[in-house]
């Protein structure tokens, strides 16, 4: 299968890449800074694939705006694999306004739900382990504040690996069922 990875030099495009290399699929890589709004790029890179991960950035520019521009290409080109950049806590159930960073991936979705009869793949994972401690002064993520770590008994409540999360999105774009979307959730262990 020719997958594109729109968001290729992030931390899990990459991985992304290395999984679907292993598992020999073809692969078409996108990378783009400035603009993110370069329609006819966007959708040249979409043409002739067969299903699209987008791995964009968590900034709402890139997770609203980029994502909708490059789901409305898949559209115009034929393409119904898809697998939107939500690799975070569980927000389905959420509305607009409770947690604004989720609100670029709520309002996506709301979007695509209203126009469209592409269904995407969306996957929760919780904590991103090595991305939550990989900074130093990272915030407080303890439970006092609905977070996943707990300093005081140094647990993580609910975890995932950067390569856990890319090796299950890659088994979901190859799903012959992927095509019809859904919610997925993925961790990589419960420290209780």
């Amino acid at each position: 299968m020719l997958v594109l990875v729109a968001g290729a030099t992030g931390n899990l495009g990459q991985k992304l890449i290395d999984s679907l290399y292993s598992r020999g699929h073809q692969l078409e890589c996108f990378v783009q800074s400035e603009p993110y709004y370069d329609v006819p790029a966007i959708e040249s890179a979409c043409k002739g694939v067969d299903a699209v991960i987008c791995a964009y950035t968590g900034m709402p520019e890139s997770s609203l705006d980029g994502q909708l521009l490059l789901f409305r290409a898949i559209e115009r080109v034929g393409i119904k694999k898809y697998v939107a950049a939500s690799w975070n806590f569980d927000w389905k159930n959420m509305n607009l306004g409770v947690h604004e960073r989720y609100d670029a991936y709520i309002a996506f979705r709301n979007q695509v739900e209203l126009s469209s009869d592409i269904t995407p793949n969306y996957l929760f994972t919780r904590v991103l382990a090595g991305v939550l401690f990989s900074l130093p002064g990272h915030g407080d993520f303890s439970p006092a504040n609905n977070g996943a770590w707990d300093p005081k008994r140094k647990a993580m409540e609910i975890w995932g690996t950067e390569r856990d999360t890319e090796e299950f999105t890659v088994a979901v774009i190859e799903r012959d069922d992927a095509s019809e979307g859904g919610f997925w959730l993925v961790s990589s262990d419960f420290d209780r």
